[in-house]
């Protein structure tokens, strides 16, 4: 069965995480997607760990794509992007508001000639307002947003969160967008702008903070300082660290002190009510800390599970990828790349009953290993591509 976007031509001018990894999403949905990198090569390439040469995370967003290298400040490099554009579905570029005008790379440049094209931006700040023209990174988005604030303790420096959560977030946005406006085209034959930023991905995933925003002072008892929910540490037993929640059932939670042996704790007016409970985590944890130390997990999680409650254990990567759950879902595959040798990486998130999708083996490739190919096909004769190979303005066997 041909898999969802068989057919659709992607070309990807961006770099670093949002555009590259939405880019490799359409590629498992069976698009063909062509990497356009600067002679540098895209950042993310820089970025740590290393395998031999290569980044393990450039190596996993640019799966199943073939890599051309052009030096956009040069107008020959502009030409070969408009040339492309020309004929492909879907264009995407990840530049700060106004750069692609300046290159002449606009949508409305670009259209003018395939006016079924879908031309998604993926910018920092949005494409209006007094900030539209600022450069922007994840980090600058997660303290502009407030996620530096929603994590640890009141008391306690700003904390970002761990991983590119916003960038991965404008990822999955800008897919979505894309694949809707490839859906429209299919009735209107006409294409159009997508899009998208890390800003706009930022405050999409804020629902919680909007519903705080709308009655401040009785959001779950805490003002909103910059909380929607009291920090969590959990709580730890003998041989694990581990979270627990029986939801706002106050009888559960003085069967769960009783049985733990502290009867006193279930009337304790610091924890007799659920949102007391809900805003000092951390005194909880504290004042039954004695009383776990000597329960074991597995006992704990039939203690809990017999009340109707949830309980789970605190994973590291090392013991999350081992867990039997996660090898049932079987979603982490081994890939082969020329270079790096075997890695591992995560597979498509979902599953239907006839597979529109599947993760591409193909490996990312090296800087302008496929210029010569794309650029043959567009019609460029070999003494052509000589001499922009030797005008430094495409990087490339000629």
């Amino acid at each position: 069965m041909a898999l969802a976007l068989d057919g659709i031509t992607v070309v990807d001018i961006s770099q670093g995480v949002p555009g590259p990894l939405c880019s490799t999403m359409l590629g498992d949905l069976g698009a063909e997607v062509i990497k356009l990198e600067p002679p540098d090569g895209d950042w993310l390439r820089t970025v740590g760990p290393f395998s031999e040469t290569e980044s393990d995370l450039f190596i996993r967003l640019n799966r199943n794509k073939k890599g051309v290298c052009v030096n956009l400040k040069e107008p020959a490099g502009q030409a070969i992007v408009r040339r492309l554009a020309r004929a492909t579905d879907v264009f995407i570029e990840g530049y700060t508001t106004g750069v692609a005008e300046r290159l002449g790379l606009s949508y409305a440049e670009l259209s003018a000639h395939n006016r079924g094209l879908i031309y998604c931006a993926i910018s920092g700040y949005g494409s209006q307002g007094p900030l539209a023209r600022t450069p922007a990174t994840e980090l600058d988005l997660q303290a502009f947003v407030g996620k530096f604030r929603q994590l640890g303790t009141p008391d306690e420096p700003p904390l970002r969160v761990g991983f590119d959560i916003i960038s991965v977030n404008a990822a999955w946005a800008a897919c979505q967008g894309i694949l809707a406006a490839l859906y429209s085209r299919e009735s209107s034959g006409e294409g159009q702008r997508v899009e998208t930023s890390l800003l706009d991905a930022a405050v999409a995933i804020m629902q919680w903070t909007t519903a705080a925003e709308s009655n401040p002072d009785e959001w779950r008892a805490r003002p909103l300082s910059g909380y929607t929910e009291a920090p969590d540490h959990g709580f730890a037993c003998k041989d694990a660290h581990f979270l627990m929640d029986w939801g706002n059932r106050n009888d559960a939670w003085q069967i769960l002190c009783t049985t733990l042996g502290a009867p006193q704790l279930g009337t304790d007016p610091r924890f007799n009510e659920w949102f007391k409970r809900l805003n000092s985590k951390a005194e909880l944890a504290e004042a039954l800390k004695p009383f776990l130390a000597s329960w074991s997990f597995d006992d704990l999680q039939q203690l809990v599970q017999g009340m109707g409650g949830t309980i789970v254990r605190m994973n590291t990567a090392e013991t999350l990828f081992h867990s039997p759950q996660v090898e049932a879902l079987d979603m982490l595959k081994e890939l082969e790349h020329p270079v790096a040798g075997t890695y591992t990486t995560i597979d498509v998130p979902w599953l239907c009953s006839e597979p529109l999708a599947r993760l591409s083996p193909v490996p990312a490739p090296s800087l302008g290993q496929h210029t010569v190919q794309v650029l043959g096909g567009l019609g460029y004769a070999a003494d052509q591509i000589s001499q922009l190979v030797t005008a430094g303005v495409v990087v490339g066997s000629s």
